[in-house]
């Protein structure tokens, strides 16, 4: 929430931008969406841990630059569940919020009224499971989509995206650990390096 905080405080100073010509220049949309793909191999038990397909809320600020490009800052949030195989001792099932906070841009091939792009980004993405004790992890991350913007007029535009999010953690990372008297205990000792996810994603933008 801090992340959706940050980037509702910046819209009133970014709405003032206008080009030459006085059109508006800056845009604000919220988005829905769905969230799949994903997992964690668990070293300590030696199984896949998959976090499962769920509705996704995004919220995109984009400043334009030109005919042909676009700045962004994007922030998503997936509410969704991890869970391992069903084998005994198996990592157990945990509510987890994955969120993403990424700063980059939209360029636009051709400069038609509905006209095809591509959006990429680097940033940061949060792990945060649901849990007494349980710590979040926060990693570096990059993504790259497509998309297809449809005007309803001088402010108001359909978009439709699909992006990838590469997630960066270090080799034998160990993910959502608790502490407490008895001494510590994490639930995914993960032996991969990256997390890889996708999002279709449906958002009315409103331009100022």
């Amino acid at each position: 929430m801090r992340l959706l905080l940050a980037l509702i405080l910046l819209a009133p100073a970014l709405a003032l931008a206008r080009d030459d010509a006085g059109r508006p220049t800056f845009e604000v949309m919220p988005a829905i969406g769905y969230g799949l793909g994903g997992s964690f191999e668990n070293s300590t038990t030696d199984e896949k841990v998959d976090i499962e397909e769920s509705r996704v809320f995004a919220l995109s600020l984009r400043m334009r630059r030109g005919a042909e490009q676009e700045w962004e800052i994007l922030y998503s949030r997936q509410d969704t569940d991890i869970e391992g195989g069903s084998a005994s001792g198996g990592t157990p099932r945990v509510a987890l919020d994955v969120e993403y906070l990424q700063f980059g841009g939209t360029y636009f091939p051709t400069r038609r009224d509905y006209a095809p792009y591509v959006v990429g980004g680097l940033g940061v993405t949060r792990f945060k499971p649901s849990g007494a004790g349980l710590e979040d992890s926060t990693d570096f991350s990059i993504s790259l989509g497509l998309g297809m913007r449809f005007p309803l007029g001088e402010h108001v535009a359909i978009r439709l995206e699909g992006r990838g999010y590469l997630s960066f953690v270090d080799t034998d990372t160990a993910f959502f650990c608790s502490s407490g008297s008895l001494g510590g205990a994490c639930l995914i000792r993960a032996s991969g390096s990256t997390v890889l996810q996708f999002q279709a994603l449906l958002g009315l933008a409103v331009a100022f």
